[in-house]
């Protein structure tokens, strides 16, 4: 639904859509990591689960980028001590 949002709203930039299980949806090619996209990106938008979402904002930051959106709730039924939404938030900074 993100994607297609922002391709009807007719983002001016490049957009580039990564997720290792898909190669195109709707005419979107998929890239299956940041590291396979063309280009360095300047903003990415996690939609992701609970359960990914710490591994890819760790290959984001990896990777240089420096903004994001999340969608997620960061919460995990056992999560450990410190918290998801802690430790992401230490990690964002």
């Amino acid at each position: 639904m993100v994607l297609k949002n922002i391709r009807e709203g007719e983002y001016p930039g490049s957009l580039y859509a990564v997720n290792p299980g898909y190669s195109e949806i709707e005419g979107v090619v998929f890239y299956p990591s940041l590291s396979d996209l063309p280009e360095t990106v300047e903003h990415v938008i996690f939609a992701i689960s609970d359960e990914g979402i710490e591994d890819a904002l760790d290959s984001a930051v990896a990777h240089g980028i420096k903004t994001g959106t999340i969608f997620s709730s960061l919460i995990l039924s056992n999560d450990t001590s410190p918290k998801l939404k802690d430790r992401i938030y230490q990690k964002a900074r």
